[in-house]
C-alpha cells in the first residue's frame, strides 16, 4: 500500500512539473516570443554567475535577469578549483574558461550564502568523507578555511564559524580564479570585474566583497596554509606511490625468485631423472651382463653334461659289446 502510495506521489510530481512546461509555453513563451526568437540568434551573457547549487539561490532572481543574461557554474559550496591543485574538476574550469575568453564576460559573481549545507558539512568533513565520498572530496578544497577559523577564534560558537566560513569561503574563491592566467589577464587590463556575494537567505541583504578586501590578509593566511596542506598531500600520495612501486618491485622479485626456483628444481629434478635413469641403465646393462655370464656358463654346464652323458652312454655300450661278445666266446 505504501509503495502505491508513492508511486501515485511521484506521478503526481511528474504531472506537476509536466504542466509547469505547459504553462511556461502557454503563458511566458506565448507572450514572449519575439524575444525568445531574438534570443536563439545570440549568446552573449555579460556575467558569470559561480553559485552554491543550492535551489533557494537563484540568480535571475537576485539580479532581476532574463534569460541569456547570466552564465552559470552551481556546484555544492560555490568552489572554484586552484589551478596550481590536482586537475580533477575540469568540468568547474571548463566553463570559467569558456565564459572568460569565449564569450567575453564583464563580470565573475561567486555568490556564498546563508544556511549553507555545503559549508556546514565542511565543519563535519571525515563524516562527509565517509558517508559521502565524492561530496566530501570535492569540499575538501575549503577545509584550509575552516582550520584557519579553528585556530583563530576558538572560543567563537559553532553557528557563527559556518557564518565566517560561509563568507570566507565566498571570498576565497576571487583568489582561486585570479591563480588562471586567462583571469587574471583580463582582470588586470580592466576588462574583467571579480566580486563575492553573501546572499542572506533569511534578510534578503546581500554583502559585496571585492577581490582586493577585508578579507584580504586572511584570504592571503589562508591560501599559504592551503598551499602547505597540497604540498603534504602531493608528498603523501608521492611516498604512497613510492611504497607502492617498492611494494611492486618486492612482489616481482619474489616472483623471479619463485619462477628461478621453479625453474632450479624442474633442472635439479629433471638431472635426478636422469641420473636414476643412468644408473638404472647402468643397473640393466649390469643385470644384461650377468644374464649373458650366466646363460654362457649354462650352456657350458649343459655341453659338460651333454658330453657326460654321452661318455656314460658310450661307455655302457662299450660295456654292453664287450658282454656280448664274451657271451659269445663262452658259447
Amino acid at each position: 500500500m505504501e509503495k502505491n502510495e508513492n508511486i501515485k506521489k511521484s506521478e503526481g510530481e511528474n504531472m506537476d512539473l509536466q504542466k509547469r512546461i505547459e504553462q511556461f509555453r502557454e503563458l511566458e513563451y506565448a507572450f514572449n516570443k519575439d524575444f525568445y526568437q531574438e534570443l536563439k540568434e545570440e549568446h552573449s551573457p555579460h556575467t558569470l554567475f559561480i553559485g552554491c547549487s543550492d535551489s533557494r539561490v537563484k540568480a535571475e532572481t537576485l539580479f532581476q535577469a532574463e534569460a541569456g543574461e547570466i552564465f552559470q557554474v552551481r556546484n555544492i559550496a560555490n568552489i572554484v578549483p586552484r589551478k596550481e591543485e590536482p586537475d580533477d574538476h575540469t568540468s568547474v574550469v571548463s566553463a570559467i574558461e569558456c565564459a572568460v575568453i569565449t564569450l567575453k564576460v564583464k563580470n565573475i559573481v561567486v555568490c556564498g550564502h546563508s544556511n549553507c549545507g555545503g559549508c556546514a558539512a565542511i565543519r563535519k568533513l571525515e563524516e562527509y568523507r565517509k558517508e559521502l565520498p565524492y561530496t566530501g572530496e570535492w569540499i575538501s578544497q575549503s577545509i584550509s578555511i575552516s582550520d584557519y577559523i579553528d585556530d583563530n577564534y576558538p572560543d567563537m560558537k559553532e553557528e557563527d564559524k559556518i557564518i565566517m566560513l560561509e563568507k570566507l569561503n565566498t571570498v576565497q574563491q576571487l583568489d582561486n580564479l585570479m591563480t588562471y592566467g586567462f583571469v587574471r589577464k583580463r582582470f588586470e587590463s580592466v576588462k574583467l570585474n571579480l566580486h563575492a556575494y553573501y546572499y542572506d537567505i533569511g534578510t534578503g541583504s546581500i554583502s559585496v566583497y571585492d577581490y582586493d578586501s577585508v578579507f584580504s590578509d586572511m584570504i592571503a593566511e589562508i591560501t599559504a596554509n592551503r598551499k602547505l596542506l597540497v604540498e603534504e598531500q602531493e608528498r603523501e600520495l608521492e611516498r604512497q606511490k613510492e611504497l607502492e612501486q617498492e611494494q611492486a618491485d618486492e612482489r616481482e622479485k619474489e616472483n623471479e625468485e619463485k619462477q628461478t626456483d621453479e625453474k632450479n628444481q624442474k633442472i635439479e629434478k629433471k638431472q635426478e631423472e636422469e641420473k636414476i635413469n643412468k644408473e638404472e641403465e647402468k643397473i640393466n646393462k649390469e643385470e644384461e651382463k650377468t644374464n649373458k655370464e650366466e646363460e654362457i656358463i649354462n650352456k657350458e654346464e649343459r655341453k659338460k653334461e651333454e658330453k657326460k652323458k654321452e661318455k656314460k652312454k658310450k661307455s655302457k655300450g662299450e660295456k654292453e659289446k664287450s658282454a656280448e661278445e664274451n657271451g659269445k666266446t663262452k658259447e
